[in-house]
């Protein structure tokens, strides 16, 4: 997921004398016990135990409360399917902060509506959080225009239409080469 780029990104914006908090919430990674004790150990060795906070007992159904409640958002991901935490976070009008991949891309297609960086960027990462960080008012148009974009694009209504619109050309597909 990229969250070791994330806590070296802390790391820099430390040394600039940014008093950041970083929670990671939820599952790190489902799949691996042992990242999560890689990010654990990265985090003692960087001396940001007072900075990093794991929290794995927040449920899905908080996260729309801890969301609305950062000042930034940052998915900072090596590989998506789809990122849903991105879409739920810009739903939440906050500013997002992710990486320039595929599935990633596939939402963001607009830079009016969420920043991207490169992946594995840690210096990019800290840059940019520390520009949102002290910029409110850019921080503010930003999560704006992300929930408007959200609305737009990722709706029940949009999502529902799009589906089956999709039906319907199968469905046309398979009456033509029945016939």
């Amino acid at each position: 997921k990229g969250f070791a780029d994330l806590i070296h990104a802390l790391s820099i914006l430390r040394e600039c004398d940014w008093a950041v908090t970083l929670l990671i919430a939820g599952s790190v990674n489902s799949a691996s016990v042992a990242y999560r004790e890689h990010l654990k150990t990265l985090t003692r060795k960087l001396n940001l135990t007072n900075q990093v906070i794991f929290d794995e007992t927040l449920t899905h159904n908080q996260m729309p409360w801890l969301l609305s409640s950062s000042d930034v958002v940052v998915q900072p991901s090596l590989e998506e399917g789809l990122g849903l935490a991105v879409i739920e976070a810009m739903a939440c009008e906050r500013s997002v902060v992710t990486t320039c991949i595929p599935g990633i891309t596939e939402i963001v297609t607009d830079t009016n509506t969420a920043v991207l960086v490169q992946p594995q960027s840690p210096h990019q990462l800290a840059d940019v959080i520390g520009s949102l960080l002290s910029d409110s008012d850019y921080r503010y148009r930003l999560g704006t225009r992300a929930r408007q974009h959200v609305l737009e694009h990722f709706s029940l209504e949009r999502m529902s239409f799009e589906t089956a619109k999709l039906i319907e050309t199968i469905q046309n597909k398979v009456s033509q080469n029945a016939n």
